[in-house]
C-alpha cells in the first residue's frame, strides 16, 4: 500500500492505492504484519523492533504502528540536524496504519521518547524532527497509513535501548513501547 499525501492549494490531500489479494485499486487495506513478525498487540505492553501495536486513540480512532527503521547515528545532510558537541542523533520511522473506521491525525512524534542504556529517557527533537519530516500532520482516513521520522537526541556514549510512544501519556492502553536492542 502506498499513501500519497501532498498539500494542493494549501490543502492536505491524499490517496491510498495498492495490489495484490483482496485490494483494490482506489483502496488497500494495509499489511499491518511483516512477514516474520508477531501479531499486531494491543497497546501498553512492551513489544520487540519487529513488532506492531494497535492503538485505540479517545474518538474511537484505531491504528497499528510498527517500527520502519532505526538510525543510528542519524546520518541527514540537513543542516538543522547538527547535535551538541558529545551527543549523537539518532531517529525512528514509524508507520501508523489506520486499521479502524475514523480518521485521525498522525502525530505520533508529539509524545515520543527513547531510552538509553543509563535507563534515561530523551524526549524528540522538536525542531530537528520537524526539519526532517517530509509532510505535516495530516488526516489519515481508514485504510491508509502514514510513516513518520522522529529525531532524537542523546550522548554519544550511550546505547539506544526503548522507543516509547503515546497518544495520552500516563495511559497504558494508549501508550507503546518497543525495544530496540
Amino acid at each position: 500500500m502506498v499513501a500519497v499525501v501532498a498539500s494542493v492549494g494549501g490543502v492536505i490531500v491524499g490517496r491510498a492505492t495498492g495490489s495484490g489479494p483482496g485490494t483494490s485499486s482506489t483502496a488497500a487495506q494495509p499489511d499491518t504484519a511483516r512477514p516474520g513478525s508477531p501479531a499486531p498487540v494491543p497497546a501498553g505492553s512492551i513489544v520487540p523492533r519487529n513488532g506492531s501495536v494497535v492503538m485505540i486513540g479517545d474518538n474511537g480512532e484505531q491504528m497499528t504502528v510498527s517500527i520502519i527503521r532505526v538510525e543510528d547515528p542519524e546520518l541527514s545532510k540537513f543542516p538543522e540536524l547538527r547535535p551538541a558537541t558529545g551527543d549523537r542523533l539518532v531517529s525512528v520511522t514509524v508507520n501508523a496504519a489506520n486499521t479502524g473506521t475514523v480518521p485521525f491525525i498522525a502525530g505520533l512524534q508529539q509524545y515520543a521518547w527513547v531510552a538509553d542504556d543509563k535507563g534515561e529517557w530523551h524526549q524528540r527533537n522538536t525542531v530537528m524532527t520537524t526539519a526532517l519530516g517530509a509532510f505535516p500532520d495530516a488526516l489519515v482516513e481508514p485504510r491508509w497509513e502514514f510513516p513518520r521520522t522522529i529525531v532524537f537526541e542523546l550522548p554519544e556514549s550511550r546505547k539506544l535501548t526503548r522507543l516509547r510512544l503515546s497518544l495520552k501519556p500516563g495511559v497504558a492502553a494508549q501508550t507503546a513501547e518497543w525495544t530496540l536492542t
